[in-house]
């Protein structure tokens, strides 16, 4: 992976060692699609899931089946497919939202109202995750920067500019470096723009730095 990425070789191989260290084969496949999801490959991620015997997963693993699918799904654009996903599968959802170690699970349903729109929701899920058992600094990196999105989308760009700060502070890999960039541009250019606003609203205000007549 250090020399090529993420390539068909290295897949290949990732699979074969998945599926010679996991006894079962489900539990190995998911931790494939997982990879492939990591890497934006999403169609080899839902091939990957379509192997899956999903019957014969256990409850956790089921719960986390339908949280890849519903990632996969939100991080390809398929908006409408998502929210069919979460519908028709809603019980494991909620299942996953029970188990001790349920970041992951928060954070891909934060995803969820991101991407419907419904920020104010997006970013509670977002803070619970980041709050949640065992999350790492990759996990409240992303947190921040879609919380940072979604403060941008309300118009609220003095909290967007702290999640910015915070994110910057947890930034993980390459990905997270340039959502992290984008972000901080969006931030910059409202501000400006604020700025602008401000200064063209003075210069029309006849009371500005004298008496008006």
């Amino acid at each position: 992976y250090a020399k090529k990425g993420g390539c068909e070789e290295y897949f290949a191989l990732l699979e074969k060692y998945l599926l010679r260290q996991n006894k079962d084969r489900g539990h190995g496949l998911l931790k494939l699609a997982a990879v492939y999801a990591s890497e934006e490959r999403f169609e080899d991620c839902f091939r990957t899931l379509d192997r899956i015997a999903f019957k014969k997963l256990t409850p956790s693993d089921q719960n986390r089946y339908f949280e890849l699918l519903l990632y996969g799904r939100l991080m390809s654009g398929d908006i409408s497919q998502a929210n069919v996903i979460f519908v028709s599968a809603e019980h494991y959802f909620k299942r996953g939202l029970l188990e001790k170690h349920n970041g992951h699970m928060l954070f891909t349903l934060g995803l969820l109202e991101y991407f419907n729109g419904r920020f104010e929701a997006a970013v509670k899920f977002f803070d619970n995750a980041e709050k949640s058992r065992g999350a790492d600094k990759a996990l409240r990196c992303s947190c921040e920067l879609y919380k940072g999105e979604c403060f941008l989308a309300q118009g609220d760009v003095k909290a967007a500019k702290t999640s910015a700060e915070k994110s910057a502070a947890l930034v993980s890999d390459d990905k997270q470096e340039a959502q992290l960039g984008k972000l901080m541009a969006q931030v910059e250019k409202v501000y400006i723009r604020t700025k602008e606003k401000s200064a063209e609203n003075k210069a029309d205000d006849p009371t500005e730095g004298g008496y008006a007549f």
